[in-house]
């Protein structure tokens, strides 16, 4: 719980930072622009949704292929090599399936 409410304090006094450079140009609210900043407007979104979206599939396609090779090299070192292929058709099914919810729960709105 603790955790918690130290990072919502912690985003809130980032957002707050962020509106500095204005305030100090005009700390009193009198329209004056002692540092030439009253115009200035921090960027709250620095990334498009769509270039979150694209980084988020790459980790998930990309962790889910590392989690399969890792499988794989364990399975090669502990079974014959037969036997680890067919031990893989589960996982493999498994990991496929986790692909597939986890790109059609980032494709929701």
């Amino acid at each position: 719980m603790r955790h918690r409410i130290d990072e919502r304090d912690r985003h809130e006094t980032q957002q707050e930072l962020r509106l500095e450079r204005p305030l100090a140009s005009d700390p009193f609210g009198y329209g004056w622009d002692l540092l030439g900043a009253a115009d200035f407007a921090p960027n709250l979104a620095p990334f498009s949704p769509n270039t979150v979206w694209y980084v988020q599939v790459g980790a998930l396609v990309v962790g889910h292929v590392a989690g399969l090779a890792v499988a794989h090299d364990r399975a090669v070192t502990i079974f014959p090599p037969r036997s680890a292929l067919r031990s893989q058709y589960a996982l493999l099914a498994l990991m496929v399936a986790y692909t597939i919810g986890g790109l059609w729960l980032l494709s929701q709105d």
